[in-house]
């Protein structure tokens, strides 16, 4: 996946159109946020990727317009899986180069869901985006300095583990042919050298370039960072200044003033009150969220276990079922067994009733005449004890 990481106002929106022309697609027209007034020939930003980074901002000590440089960027469970989401979306739409400004400071958070992650790093000057910035969100000057030195350090920082390319807006524009060919060479891109489409780099469609350059106005901080942007050296972590926490803290004194951040104007105190109140609602509902997150967590985990121990219990009642069913399956054949004996039982009684019947119906002793009288199903061993006691006295006729 290209990504293209920007500050606001700094001409990322031409650069995508270049990269979309030539076979970087941005999504379709219908995922895409139109143009207007501003830019007339689109932004090329997926709508749905750009109302999750503004989510994510606003769901942590964060904000676009009033970035905290103590906090880090987090996500949790449900935003991860949103993310998931999204990444199998753009997959589907075979999406290839995504852009939005706020990738400066989300991108991070987005890097173990992309593949094979490559970043054009496009940077225009400062007082350039300053002046844009103030005109169009009649932002402080020195507050959208401050934003532009914040962006691209955060920017730089979570792209440092990737394979990218830096690029200067002024080059961009002067020889737009060159700088394509520079990044298709640099990234590995496959765009074909001999067909590339620059027809969107028309010049007449910038804004606020014309700005006199007088670098006096940057602090310190801000000038050392564009020249490392201008000389490419850009490796390893850049902290923040003293002088960029203390230019930031403008946006936020306006921001406590009731300064619009999307007029550019003061609202009325009655307004201001409203806007504190459902700042502090806000905040109260996202503790709320949290406390809500752990709370589930804490309750998945204990439902976790309950499910592990109804699954050994499960396997000790199967266990014991199985055996019931041996001990019914053994039952079975003994009572099977029963009915052969019975069967053999009255096979062998019937046995000796004949034998019975023919032994003492013609019994003649010696030639003497006995007269007997036995019951016809005597047992066995009274029955030879009745014969026994009749060859042992032959004389008694009385028997």
């Amino acid at each position: 996946m290209l990504i293209v990481l920007s500050m606001h106002r700094s001409g990322s929106s031409l650069l995508a159109g270049i990269l979309h022309d030539n076979g970087y697609s941005a999504g379709g027209d219908s995922s895409l946020i139109s143009g207007d007034e501003h830019n007339k020939t689109g932004y090329f930003e997926r709508r749905d990727v750009v109302d999750f980074n503004e989510s994510l901002l606003k769901s942590e000590p964060f904000s676009s317009s009033l970035p905290n440089t103590k906090a880090t960027l987090q996500a949790n469970s449900l935003q991860k899986k949103k993310i998931n989401e999204l990444c199998r979306g753009l997959k589907k739409d075979q999406v290839r180069v995504l852009k939005d400004p706020r990738f400066c400071l989300t991108l991070p958070i987005w890097s173990p869901f992309l593949e094979d992650i490559k970043v054009v790093f496009l940077y225009r000057h400062p007082l350039d985006v300053a002046e844009s910035y103030v005109r169009r969100q009649r932002y402080p000057f020195n507050g959208a300095l401050a934003l532009w030195e914040y962006y691209n350090i955060q920017g730089l920082n979570g792209s440092n583990v990737c394979k990218r390319s830096v690029l200067f807006f002024d080059d961009l524009i002067s020889n737009p042919l060159k700088e394509v060919k520079r990044l298709n060479q640099e990234l590995d891109l496959g765009i074909d050298d001999k067909n590339i489409n620059i027809s969107m780099a028309d010049k007449s469609l910038v804004h606020g370039a014309e700005t006199s350059r007088e670098l006096t106005s940057l602090t310190m901080s801000q000038l050392t960072l564009f020249e490392r942007l201008s000389k490419n050296d850009i490796n390893g972590k850049i902290d923040f200044s003293e002088s960029l926490i203390s230019s930031l803290s403008i946006l936020t004194d306006f921001a406590e003033k009731g300064f619009d951040a999307g007029t550019g104007k003061m609202v009325d105190a009655t307004t201001s009150e409203k806007m504190k109140a459902m700042t502090e609602r806000n905040t109260s509902l996202r503790k709320q969220v949290r406390h809500l997150e752990r709370v589930t967590s804490r309750k998945t985990d204990e439902l976790d276990i309950s499910i592990q121990q109804l699954g050994i219990q499960k396997e000790k009642l199967c266990e014991q079922s199985s055996m019931l069913l041996s001990r019914e399956s053994q039952l079975l054949e003994c009572e099977e067994n029963i009915v052969d004996l019975k069967k053999e039982l009255g096979l062998i009684a019937s046995l000796y009733n004949t034998v019975c019947d023919s032994i003492f119906g013609q019994l003649v002793v010696r030639g003497v005449k006995i007269i007997a009288v036995f019951r016809p199903r005597a047992p066995l061993g009274r029955l030879f004890q009745k014969l026994n006691s009749i060859n042992a006295s032959p004389e008694k006729t009385d028997e």
